[in-house]
Parts: C-alpha cells; sequence; structure tokens
C-alpha cells in the first residue's frame, strides 16, 4: 500500500505504508500525460534505478503499474482512494 501525494506542481511523493517495503519513500518528477478526462499516463525513474509506468484512472479509480527492478518486471493492478 502506498500513498502518494501528487499536486499542481512537477513533484510526486510516495511512501509505503504497509507491506514488504513499508517506510520507503522517495520524491520523484513523473512525466505526466493526460491519454483521456480522467486517465492519466505516469512515469519516472527513482534514484535507485527503478523504472515506474503507470496508467491512472481516476473514472474506475484504478491504477496499472509496470514496475522495472534490475532484471525483475513486475506489472500490478491496484485502487486508488483519495485522502481526506
Amino acid at each position: 500500500v502506498y500513498r502518494v501525494t501528487a499536486g499542481h506542481q512537477k513533484t510526486m511523493d510516495w511512501e509505503c505504508i504497509q507491506g514488504e517495503e513499508a517506510g520507503a519513500r522517495g520524491e520523484e518528477l513523473p512525466e505526466r500525460i493526460q491519454v483521456r478526462p480522467d486517465i492519466y499516463f505516469v512515469s519516472w525513474t527513482e534514484k535507485s534505478g527503478v523504472q515506474v509506468t503507470q496508467v491512472l484512472d481516476f473514472k474506475a479509480m484504478t491504477v496499472y503499474s509496470t514496475i522495472i527492478d534490475q532484471s525483475a518486471r513486475y506489472v500490478l493492478r491496484g485502487s486508488i482512494k483519495r485522502e481526506k
């Protein structure tokens, strides 16, 4: 489970709040492309070299991710929940 904070600035902050990487955090400078209303393609490379791409669907509140860490590749699907 990750908490991601992305506002109108160019940066994005993330923190793993539950799971194997709990406590890990970072600040990224993602590329963001609006595919259509409520759907975005986002991509970044973390300081560790991990490459992340995501499709964020805010209408269905679903995120699709690909994470590449050296020779390992993970394809994931998850839910988006807005915090108040």
